[in-house]
């Protein structure tokens, strides 16, 4: 199956070309005759309550040839919004409703809420899905992107209550997937790593865009983080000239491996630091005759 950690999308409400070429591409790679071995054991952490006959996952639906599940949450940019008789809702859940992906992780929230004091009472209730191949069972937890001075208050007042496999507690790989800010832009706008229960055997950080996917273990949790990255260089940041890569990951009972695999199709982009008076009588500039500069900062990157 295929995990993704949000910002499937870029933009809350993609473009018809964008939604196009995304529904294209799950159905030329996900709808095949492979069969997938993988057992659902509970759905609840899957997508939101609704009335329609249709199984949890759409590998289930006997009229569907899924033979690549997707799983995914969302993130910042693709998160649900607006109200209606489903409540807020995203492009994920278009996509989950017509059987393409497996939309899971959303948090019913108040949007518009701004101080802490507005929060619900009973905190973040986040609830896995529960899947088993053989005899290895997973649990998958998800959070889709919530406001992070949000996250930060509900962290550090103990408010977030994770669910436990009735059965079997102690044999289950607990996978979390989360989309919030890993470095810290002020006090409170970001999500410490090392915030997460003890019970946590993985995280797949999304959001953040430098490559670090060799898990890293957290000193005293127990637990490691991979962050995968972005697949594409999307801002004028040191960190998106990082070789980028997708991984593989495999878990047998309640040991991982992740074998990392570089992307090759990636527009190349380097990223560094000239001080141009260095070069000026080496490279024989004069600094106030602006086409010559640039045509000597080209020949830097050719």
């Amino acid at each position: 199956m295929l995990l993704l950690a949000g910002d499937l999308f870029h933009e809350n409400r993609p473009s018809r070309a964008s939604l196009y070429s995304t529904i294209a591409s799950l159905r030329e790679y996900c709808l095949n005759d492979r069969p997938v071995r993988i057992e659902l054991i509970g759905d609840s952490g899957i997508g939101i309550p609704h009335s329609f006959n249709f199984p949890p996952v759409n590998y289930e639906d006997r009229n569907l040839n899924v033979g690549l599940p997707v799983f995914s949450i969302h993130g910042n940019h693709d998160d649900p919004q607006g109200m209606g008789p489903e409540g807020a809702l995203c492009a994920l859940d278009v996509l989950s409703a017509s059987g393409l992906i497996n939309y899971f992780g959303r948090q019913e929230l108040p949007g518009g809420a701004q101080r802490d004091e507005e929060a619900l009472e009973e905190g973040l209730h986040i609830q896995p899905v529960l899947l088993q191949k053989g005899r290895t069972r997973l649990a998958m937890y998800g959070i889709g992107n919530i406001r992070d001075e949000r996250f930060n208050y509900e962290m550090r007042s103990n408010r977030i209550r994770m669910s436990r496999p009735a059965e079997f507690k102690e044999q289950w790989f607990n996978l979390m997937l989360v989309h919030q800010n890993r470095v810290a832009h002020g006090p409170k706008n970001f999500v410490p790593e090392d915030g997460f229960g003890d019970d946590i055997d993985l995280v797949i950080w999304g959001h953040e865009h430098d490559c670090l996917i060799t898990p890293q273990e957290i000193p005293g949790k127990g637990y490691f983080i991979t962050q995968p990255g972005s697949s594409v260089a999307t801002s004028l940041a040191k960190g998106e000239s990082i070789k980028k890569h997708v991984g593989i990951l495999e878990v047998q009972d309640k040991d991982f491996s992740l074998l990392p695999i570089p992307l090759k199709s990636v527009r190349p982009f380097i990223f560094d630091d000239i001080v141009l008076a260095e070069h000026e009588e080496e490279a024989k500039l004069k600094l106030d005759e602006k086409p010559k500069v640039v045509r000597y900062l080209k020949s830097l990157s050719n």
